[in-house]
């Protein structure tokens, strides 16, 4: 594990000096992606990783080349970073590299069958909040502009 983060964080250092985000930040821009084209992008890339790498090393990889993109098409940081967050729950219940799948079948010591059938409700459910998510931004940045509004207003007085 350790390893294979060590990998992903240098992988993702030599990315960033090597100017990747930047001429993927410029590419979005000259092919004129939509700004939901480019949140279906955010969605799809990890989900597909996901199945081949660890949550941390996709966070290692995709996230420097992603937040490059964010200011040119007018996304919220503080969106762009829940949905990512939501990406990597995600990833950890679909197969093959679902570690909560190998957690809950190391702590049930039952059979694997009824394990998956525990969790498939979480396997079907969550694509479906993620779109929500995704495309009604006003749900995730109605929230902390309620409560930092609140904790302003009660400093002044």
């Amino acid at each position: 594990m350790v390893l294979i983060m060590a990998t992903a964080l240098a992988f993702g250092h030599w990315m960033t000096e090597s100017g990747v985000p930047n001429e993927f930040a410029r590419f979005t821009v000259e092919h004129g992606f939509a700004t939901w084209q480019f949140l279906l992008m955010i969605n799809l890339l990890p989900l597909v990783l996901g199945c081949f790498l660890e949550v941390t090393a996709t966070l290692l990889l995709v996230l420097p080349i992603l937040t490059s993109a964010l200011k040119p098409l007018g996304v919220d940081p503080v969106h762009f970073s829940i949905i990512s967050t939501h990406n990597m729950e995600i990833d950890l219940v679909h197969p093959p590299v679902d570690l909560s799948l190998f957690v809950l079948a190391t702590i049930s010591e039952g059979p694997i069958g009824e394990v998956i059938r525990g969790i498939l409700p979480f396997f079907f459910l969550p694509p479906i909040v993620l779109a929500i998510i995704t495309y009604v931004p006003i749900l995730t940045l109605r929230l902390p502009d309620f409560v930092f509004w609140r904790t302003m207003s009660m400093r002044r007085s």
